[in-house]
Protein backbone atom coordinates (compact mmCIF):
# COMPACT_ATOMS: atom_id res chain seq x y z
CA UNK A 1 0.00 0.00 0.00
CA UNK A 2 0.75 3.61 -0.32
CA UNK A 3 2.40 5.82 3.07
CA UNK A 4 0.73 9.34 2.94
CA UNK A 5 3.64 11.74 4.37
CA UNK A 6 3.53 15.65 5.00
CA UNK A 7 6.62 17.12 2.74
CA UNK A 8 8.35 19.57 4.67
CA UNK A 9 8.05 23.12 3.58
CA UNK A 10 9.66 26.64 3.78
CA UNK A 11 6.18 28.57 4.11
CA UNK A 12 5.46 29.93 7.82
CA UNK A 13 2.28 28.32 9.04
CA UNK A 14 -0.54 30.13 9.89
CA UNK A 15 -1.21 30.76 13.60
CA UNK A 16 -3.63 33.42 13.34
CA UNK A 17 -6.96 31.69 14.24
CA UNK A 18 -5.38 29.47 17.05
CA UNK A 19 -3.77 32.83 18.68
CA UNK A 20 -7.13 34.88 18.53
CA UNK A 21 -8.48 31.92 19.96
CA UNK A 22 -6.31 31.99 22.81
CA UNK A 23 -6.73 35.68 22.88
CA UNK A 24 -10.61 35.19 23.12
CA UNK A 25 -10.04 32.45 26.40
CA UNK A 26 -8.01 35.04 27.96
CA UNK A 27 -10.45 37.56 27.53
CA UNK A 28 -13.21 35.35 28.78
CA UNK A 29 -11.20 34.53 32.32
CA UNK A 30 -10.67 37.70 32.69
CA UNK A 31 -14.12 38.90 32.76
CA UNK A 32 -15.93 36.47 34.29
CA UNK A 33 -15.98 34.70 37.50
CA UNK A 34 -14.82 31.09 38.04
CA UNK A 35 -16.93 27.99 37.15
CA UNK A 36 -16.18 26.14 40.08
CA UNK A 37 -15.37 26.51 43.68
CA UNK A 38 -12.31 28.60 44.44
CA UNK A 39 -10.14 30.79 47.46
CA UNK A 40 -9.15 34.54 46.79
CA UNK A 41 -5.97 35.31 48.33
CA UNK A 42 -5.26 38.92 49.43
CA UNK A 43 -2.25 40.54 50.84
CA UNK A 44 -3.18 43.56 52.65
CA UNK A 45 -1.68 45.64 55.39
CA UNK A 46 -1.63 44.37 58.94
CA UNK A 47 -3.39 48.00 59.38
CA UNK A 48 -5.92 47.38 57.32
CA UNK A 49 -7.17 43.63 58.24
CA UNK A 50 -7.87 44.63 61.86
CA UNK A 51 -10.62 46.81 61.19
CA UNK A 52 -14.56 45.10 60.92
CA UNK A 53 -15.27 46.54 57.89
CA UNK A 54 -12.59 44.09 56.21
CA UNK A 55 -14.10 41.31 57.74
CA UNK A 56 -17.58 42.35 56.34
CA UNK A 57 -16.80 42.89 52.96
CA UNK A 58 -15.04 39.47 52.68
CA UNK A 59 -17.95 38.46 54.01
CA UNK A 60 -20.11 40.09 51.72
CA UNK A 61 -18.29 38.85 48.93
CA UNK A 62 -18.37 35.03 50.02
CA UNK A 63 -22.38 35.48 50.32
CA UNK A 64 -22.69 37.43 46.72
CA UNK A 65 -20.09 34.55 44.86
CA UNK A 66 -21.22 31.45 46.94
CA UNK A 67 -18.30 29.29 44.98
CA UNK A 68 -15.78 31.37 47.05
CA UNK A 69 -14.81 28.74 49.89
CA UNK A 70 -12.44 30.99 51.62
CA UNK A 71 -11.25 34.87 51.04
CA UNK A 72 -7.49 34.21 52.76
CA UNK A 73 -6.26 37.81 54.27
CA UNK A 74 -3.22 37.22 56.44
CA UNK A 75 -2.07 40.33 56.66
CA UNK A 76 1.46 41.55 55.62
CA UNK A 77 4.43 43.95 57.03
CA UNK A 78 7.63 44.59 55.81
CA UNK A 79 9.38 44.68 52.35
CA UNK A 80 6.46 44.49 49.89
CA UNK A 81 7.98 44.01 46.77
CA UNK A 82 10.05 41.60 47.96
CA UNK A 83 6.68 39.73 49.22
CA UNK A 84 5.55 39.94 46.17
CA UNK A 85 7.96 39.47 43.31
CA UNK A 86 9.29 36.08 45.97
CA UNK A 87 4.96 34.81 45.56
CA UNK A 88 5.32 35.21 41.54
CA UNK A 89 8.75 33.36 41.72
CA UNK A 90 7.62 30.47 43.47
CA UNK A 91 3.98 30.15 41.70
CA UNK A 92 2.02 31.45 44.95
CA UNK A 93 -0.71 32.91 43.73
CA UNK A 94 -2.21 36.09 44.80
CA UNK A 95 -5.00 37.63 43.76
CA UNK A 96 -5.50 41.28 45.15
CA UNK A 97 -2.63 43.49 46.94
CA UNK A 98 -2.54 46.87 48.42
CA UNK A 99 -1.15 48.71 45.48
CA UNK A 100 2.22 49.91 46.56
CA UNK A 101 4.83 51.32 44.17
CA UNK A 102 2.58 50.64 41.22
CA UNK A 103 5.10 52.20 38.59
CA UNK A 104 8.16 49.57 40.07
CA UNK A 105 6.44 46.72 40.39
CA UNK A 106 3.65 47.67 37.45
CA UNK A 107 6.67 47.64 34.78
CA UNK A 108 8.79 44.34 36.21
CA UNK A 109 5.83 42.82 35.68
CA UNK A 110 4.07 42.06 38.99
CA UNK A 111 0.66 43.60 38.65
CA UNK A 112 -1.75 43.56 36.22
CA UNK A 113 -2.98 46.68 33.84
CA UNK A 114 -6.12 47.44 35.10
CA UNK A 115 -7.25 49.69 31.96
CA UNK A 116 -9.57 46.83 30.79
CA UNK A 117 -11.82 46.76 34.29
CA UNK A 118 -11.45 50.61 34.58
CA UNK A 119 -12.81 51.01 31.13
CA UNK A 120 -16.23 49.86 32.58
CA UNK A 121 -15.97 51.08 35.66
CA UNK A 122 -18.95 53.05 36.31
CA UNK A 123 -17.11 55.35 39.12
CA UNK A 124 -14.17 56.21 37.10
CA UNK A 125 -15.19 59.66 36.36
CA UNK A 126 -15.46 60.21 39.98
CA UNK A 127 -12.06 59.27 41.50
CA UNK A 128 -10.64 62.72 42.81
CA UNK A 129 -8.29 64.34 40.22
CA UNK A 130 -4.94 63.43 40.02
CA UNK A 131 -5.12 60.50 41.83
CA UNK A 132 -5.35 57.79 38.24
CA UNK A 133 -2.29 59.62 36.99
CA UNK A 134 -0.10 58.90 40.09
CA UNK A 135 -1.06 55.02 39.50
CA UNK A 136 -0.39 54.95 35.66
CA UNK A 137 2.47 54.41 33.73
CA UNK A 138 3.17 54.24 29.84
CA UNK A 139 -0.76 54.20 29.67
CA UNK A 140 -1.36 51.21 32.05
CA UNK A 141 -3.25 51.75 35.14
CA UNK A 142 -1.74 49.33 38.23
CA UNK A 143 -3.69 50.16 41.18
CA UNK A 144 -7.59 51.54 41.69
CA UNK A 145 -7.21 54.38 44.40
CA UNK A 146 -9.39 54.43 47.20
CA UNK A 147 -8.38 56.24 50.37
CA UNK A 148 -6.24 59.65 50.19
CA UNK A 149 -4.31 61.40 52.90
CA UNK A 150 -3.26 64.93 52.37
CA UNK A 151 -0.70 67.31 54.60
CA UNK A 152 -1.43 70.64 55.29
CA UNK A 153 -0.95 73.13 57.88
CA UNK A 154 -3.53 73.15 60.96
CA UNK A 155 -3.91 76.13 63.16
CA UNK A 156 -4.92 76.57 66.00
CA UNK A 157 -8.20 79.33 66.72
CA UNK A 158 -7.71 80.04 70.38
CA UNK A 159 -4.07 80.83 69.49
CA UNK A 160 -5.32 83.17 66.81
CA UNK A 161 -7.27 84.91 69.45
CA UNK A 162 -4.98 85.17 72.30
CA UNK A 163 -2.65 86.84 69.75
CA UNK A 164 -5.40 88.52 68.41
CA UNK A 165 -5.24 87.51 64.82
CA UNK A 166 -7.89 87.04 62.11
CA UNK A 167 -8.22 83.44 61.19
CA UNK A 168 -6.32 82.80 57.83
CA UNK A 169 -9.37 82.04 55.22
CA UNK A 170 -7.58 81.15 52.14
CA UNK A 171 -6.64 78.24 51.09
CA UNK A 172 -3.01 78.73 50.06
CA UNK A 173 -0.74 81.32 51.25
CA UNK A 174 2.86 82.73 50.48
CA UNK A 175 5.86 82.31 51.93
CA UNK A 176 5.98 86.46 53.00
CA UNK A 177 2.18 85.99 54.23
CA UNK A 178 3.34 82.73 56.08
CA UNK A 179 6.25 84.79 57.61
CA UNK A 180 4.10 87.35 58.68
CA UNK A 181 1.31 85.41 60.12
CA UNK A 182 3.63 83.36 62.27
CA UNK A 183 5.57 86.79 63.28
CA UNK A 184 2.17 88.17 64.67
CA UNK A 185 1.41 84.67 66.42
CA UNK A 186 4.68 84.41 68.30
CA UNK A 187 3.93 86.13 72.14
CA UNK A 188 5.70 86.28 75.26
CA UNK A 189 2.63 87.16 76.55
CA UNK A 190 4.05 87.40 80.27
CA UNK A 191 7.00 89.67 79.28
CA UNK A 192 9.50 87.49 81.15
CA UNK A 193 11.67 86.96 77.91
CA UNK A 194 10.42 83.54 77.04
CA UNK A 195 8.31 82.84 74.12
CA UNK A 196 4.92 81.34 75.36
CA UNK A 197 3.30 80.79 71.76
CA UNK A 198 5.68 80.16 68.94
CA UNK A 199 3.78 80.63 65.60
CA UNK A 200 5.19 77.36 63.69
CA UNK A 201 6.16 74.19 65.04
CA UNK A 202 8.59 73.21 62.59
CA UNK A 203 10.27 69.69 62.12
CA UNK A 204 13.39 68.80 59.66
CA UNK A 205 12.75 66.36 57.05
CA UNK A 206 14.39 66.49 53.46
CA UNK A 207 11.96 65.09 51.75
CA UNK A 208 8.43 65.63 50.53
CA UNK A 209 6.62 63.75 52.53
CA UNK A 210 4.62 64.93 55.35
CA UNK A 211 5.79 68.17 54.18
CA UNK A 212 9.27 67.84 54.67
CA UNK A 213 12.07 70.11 52.31
CA UNK A 214 11.04 68.89 49.12
CA UNK A 215 7.65 70.08 49.60
CA UNK A 216 8.76 73.48 50.59
CA UNK A 217 11.08 73.30 47.50
CA UNK A 218 8.55 72.47 44.81
CA UNK A 219 6.86 75.11 46.00
CA UNK A 220 9.58 77.93 45.11
CA UNK A 221 9.52 76.06 41.47
CA UNK A 222 12.39 73.49 42.84
CA UNK A 223 13.15 70.01 42.54
CA UNK A 224 15.81 67.61 44.14
CA UNK A 225 16.83 65.81 41.34
CA UNK A 226 16.87 65.97 37.90
CA UNK A 227 14.52 63.86 35.49
CA UNK A 228 16.79 60.95 35.18
CA UNK A 229 17.26 60.61 38.82
CA UNK A 230 21.62 61.29 37.96
CA UNK A 231 22.32 64.75 39.21
CA UNK A 232 21.28 66.17 42.43
CA UNK A 233 19.99 69.89 42.38
CA UNK A 234 20.27 70.12 46.04
CA UNK A 235 22.51 72.97 45.25
CA UNK A 236 20.26 75.01 42.78
CA UNK A 237 19.95 78.41 43.56
CA UNK A 238 15.50 77.44 44.51
CA UNK A 239 17.20 74.79 47.10
CA UNK A 240 19.28 77.11 48.71
CA UNK A 241 16.49 79.89 48.60
CA UNK A 242 14.60 77.27 50.20
CA UNK A 243 17.36 76.30 53.07
CA UNK A 244 17.58 79.75 53.73
CA UNK A 245 14.13 80.60 54.30
CA UNK A 246 13.30 77.88 56.26
CA UNK A 247 16.60 77.98 58.54
CA UNK A 248 15.47 82.15 58.80
CA UNK A 249 12.03 81.40 60.59
CA UNK A 250 14.12 79.59 63.15
CA UNK A 251 16.98 81.20 63.84
CA UNK A 252 16.39 84.52 62.40
CA UNK A 253 12.55 85.33 63.36
CA UNK A 254 12.48 82.75 65.86
CA UNK A 255 8.95 81.85 65.13
CA UNK A 256 9.77 78.11 65.77
CA UNK A 257 11.24 76.29 68.41
CA UNK A 258 14.71 74.82 66.92
CA UNK A 259 13.42 71.41 65.24
CA UNK A 260 14.50 68.23 66.12
CA UNK A 261 15.59 65.63 63.34
CA UNK A 262 12.94 62.63 61.60
CA UNK A 263 10.24 61.19 62.89
CA UNK A 264 10.44 62.11 66.19
CA UNK A 265 10.44 66.00 65.43
CA UNK A 266 7.31 65.01 63.80
CA UNK A 267 6.21 63.92 66.84
CA UNK A 268 7.55 66.92 68.86
CA UNK A 269 6.19 68.99 66.50
CA UNK A 270 2.35 67.80 66.75
CA UNK A 271 2.99 67.68 70.30
CA UNK A 272 4.12 71.38 70.76
CA UNK A 273 0.64 72.31 68.97
CA UNK A 274 -1.48 70.15 71.09
CA UNK A 275 0.05 71.42 73.72
CA UNK A 276 -0.66 75.24 72.75
CA UNK A 277 2.70 76.15 72.45
CA UNK A 278 2.88 76.37 68.82
CA UNK A 279 -0.15 78.43 66.93
CA UNK A 280 0.71 76.28 63.44
CA UNK A 281 1.50 72.96 62.22
CA UNK A 282 1.87 70.77 59.45
CA UNK A 283 0.25 67.39 59.68
CA UNK A 284 -1.64 64.90 58.16
CA UNK A 285 -5.81 65.11 57.38
CA UNK A 286 -6.40 62.84 60.56
CA UNK A 287 -4.30 65.31 62.90
CA UNK A 288 -7.80 66.01 64.65
CA UNK A 289 -9.19 62.78 65.71
CA UNK A 290 -6.26 63.46 68.74
CA UNK A 291 -7.84 66.61 69.57
CA UNK A 292 -10.76 64.36 71.79
CA UNK A 293 -7.92 63.35 73.88
CA UNK A 294 -4.63 65.67 73.48
CA UNK A 295 -6.82 69.31 73.81
CA UNK A 296 -10.72 69.37 73.85
CA UNK A 297 -10.41 73.25 73.67
CA UNK A 298 -9.46 72.21 70.12
CA UNK A 299 -12.29 70.42 68.99
CA UNK A 300 -14.14 72.55 66.38
CA UNK A 301 -11.75 75.71 66.87
CA UNK A 302 -8.82 74.83 64.07
CA UNK A 303 -8.32 75.40 60.55
CA UNK A 304 -6.09 74.56 57.80
CA UNK A 305 -4.19 76.07 55.12
CA UNK A 306 -2.05 74.38 52.40
CA UNK A 307 1.58 74.34 52.37
CA UNK A 308 3.25 77.91 51.63
CA UNK A 309 4.50 78.57 48.24
CA UNK A 310 6.86 81.51 47.14
CA UNK A 311 6.59 80.35 42.90
CA UNK A 312 3.59 77.98 42.29
CA UNK A 313 1.22 76.66 44.79
CA UNK A 314 1.18 72.66 45.49
CA UNK A 315 -0.85 69.50 47.40
CA UNK A 316 0.96 67.24 48.99
CA UNK A 317 -1.03 63.82 48.88
CA UNK A 318 -0.77 60.03 49.63
CA UNK A 319 -3.11 57.32 49.20
CA UNK A 320 -4.15 53.84 49.38
CA UNK A 321 -5.02 51.69 46.19
CA UNK A 322 -6.05 48.08 45.35
CA UNK A 323 -4.27 46.31 42.94
CA UNK A 324 -4.51 42.78 41.09
CA UNK A 325 -0.87 40.67 41.17
CA UNK A 326 0.12 39.31 37.91
CA UNK A 327 0.15 35.64 38.64
CA UNK A 328 -3.70 35.83 40.42
CA UNK A 329 -5.59 32.58 38.92
CA UNK A 330 -8.90 34.38 39.29
CA UNK A 331 -8.40 38.17 37.93
CA UNK A 332 -11.98 39.11 37.70
CA UNK A 333 -13.08 37.62 40.96
CA UNK A 334 -10.25 40.07 42.50
CA UNK A 335 -11.34 43.30 40.41
CA UNK A 336 -15.27 42.42 41.99
CA UNK A 337 -13.61 41.86 45.28
CA UNK A 338 -11.65 45.75 44.10
CA UNK A 339 -15.12 47.30 43.79
CA UNK A 340 -16.75 45.93 46.45
CA UNK A 341 -14.14 47.36 48.51
CA UNK A 342 -14.45 50.75 46.92
CA UNK A 343 -18.20 50.59 47.45
CA UNK A 344 -19.67 53.99 49.05
CA UNK A 345 -20.67 52.06 52.18
CA UNK A 346 -17.16 50.41 52.75
CA UNK A 347 -14.86 53.59 51.41
CA UNK A 348 -16.83 55.67 54.08
CA UNK A 349 -16.23 52.95 57.00
CA UNK A 350 -12.96 53.06 56.02
CA UNK A 351 -12.56 56.88 56.12
CA UNK A 352 -14.35 56.68 59.49
CA UNK A 353 -12.09 54.40 61.61
CA UNK A 354 -8.72 55.91 59.21
CA UNK A 355 -9.73 59.56 58.91
CA UNK A 356 -8.33 59.44 55.80
CA UNK A 357 -9.61 61.62 52.68
CA UNK A 358 -12.34 58.92 50.34
CA UNK A 359 -11.07 58.52 46.74
CA UNK A 360 -14.23 59.78 45.36
CA UNK A 361 -15.33 63.45 45.06
CA UNK A 362 -18.75 62.42 45.51
CA UNK A 363 -18.02 61.46 48.46
CA UNK A 364 -15.89 64.56 50.10
CA UNK A 365 -19.13 66.04 51.54
CA UNK A 366 -20.33 62.74 52.45
CA UNK A 367 -17.39 62.10 54.78
CA UNK A 368 -18.78 60.56 57.88
CA UNK A 369 -17.02 61.02 60.76
CA UNK A 370 -17.95 63.53 62.69
CA UNK A 371 -19.83 61.95 64.91
CA UNK A 372 -16.71 60.56 66.08
CA UNK A 373 -14.27 63.01 65.86
CA UNK A 374 -16.35 66.71 65.48
CA UNK A 375 -16.57 69.36 62.69
CA UNK A 376 -13.67 68.46 60.42
CA UNK A 377 -15.36 70.90 57.69
CA UNK A 378 -12.04 73.01 57.13
CA UNK A 379 -10.31 69.42 56.07
CA UNK A 380 -13.50 68.58 53.80
CA UNK A 381 -12.88 72.20 52.12
CA UNK A 382 -9.78 72.19 51.64
CA UNK A 383 -9.29 68.64 50.27
CA UNK A 384 -10.20 69.29 46.84
CA UNK A 385 -7.81 72.26 46.53
CA UNK A 386 -4.95 70.11 47.34
CA UNK A 387 -5.94 67.40 45.19
CA UNK A 388 -6.45 69.46 41.91
CA UNK A 389 -2.90 71.04 42.79
CA UNK A 390 -0.67 67.70 44.13
CA UNK A 391 -1.73 66.78 39.83
CA UNK A 392 -1.65 62.97 41.49
CA UNK A 393 2.36 63.29 42.09
CA UNK A 394 2.13 61.74 45.79
CA UNK A 395 -0.03 58.76 45.64
CA UNK A 396 0.19 55.71 46.62
CA UNK A 397 4.03 56.22 48.04
CA UNK A 398 4.82 57.22 44.74
CA UNK A 399 6.19 60.89 42.99
CA UNK A 400 4.67 61.44 39.30
CA UNK A 401 6.88 59.95 37.33
CA UNK A 402 7.41 63.14 34.96
CA UNK A 403 8.63 65.25 38.21
CA UNK A 404 10.63 63.32 40.73
CA UNK A 405 11.03 64.40 43.76
CA UNK A 406 11.99 61.67 46.37
CA UNK A 407 15.59 61.28 48.31
CA UNK A 408 15.16 57.49 48.10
Amino acid sequence: GLVGYMIPSDEPVDTSEADELKQKIVQLQEFSMPMDPFELFLLLDSDIIKFDWHTDINEQYQETYPLTTEVVSPGQQGDWASTVMTAIQSDSPIDVALGLDPWQLGERGAYLDLTPYIETYSRKDDVLPGLYEATTLDGKIYAQPNLALSYQIFYNKNAFDKAGVPYWTDPNITWDEFEDLAKSLTKDFDNDGEIDQYGFAMFHRTDFRMGGFAAWLMGNGGRLWDEDFKTPLWNSPEAIETAQYLQDLVYKHKISPVPTAGEAGFRDSRSLFIDGKAAMVISYTGFFRGFNSGNPDLIDNWGVINIPYNEVPIGIMFGTGMTIVSNSEHPYAAWKWIELYNSDKYTLQAAKETAWIPGYSSLINDWTVAEAYGDFTPIKELVPVIAEQSLGQFILGQDNAKEPQTTE
